[in-house]
């Protein structure tokens, strides 16, 4: 599959808003887009994320906390969308934007 989109997330212990918005981006029925999460200070026995039906999610775990810039530099790495996106885990993404990326709509 191509992927036309990476947004990328740095989460450190929110879990609930990484949730909640794994939970909205899988609503949105997006194709070619990649979700990558890249979790700071995330202890070894910490459970993987919810998938929430995305076929696309990456996560990255740092069991320090690395800092933001660090962390998304490495989601940055393992992205392989033509555009990224960096996405705070409270952002609520709508589908219209997601499509204008997607469409190469904005260079």
């Amino acid at each position: 599959m191509h992927v036309s989109v990476s947004l990328i997330t740095v989460s450190h212990r929110d879990e609930e808003q990484v949730d909640a918005l794994l939970a909205h981006l899988s609503s949105l029925s997006a194709s070619g887009v990649e979700v990558i999460i890249v979790r700071n200070a995330c202890p070894a026995t910490s459970p993987p994320l919810r998938q929430f039906g995305l076929t696309t999610l990456i996560e990255l775990r740092n069991s320090d906390n690395a800092g933001f810039a660090a962390a998304f530099n490495q989601g940055l790495r393992a992205a392989r969308g033509d555009v990224v996106m960096s996405l705070n885990s409270d952002v609520v993404v709508t589908s219209a934007a997601l499509a204008r990326f997607s469409d190469g709509g904005v260079s």
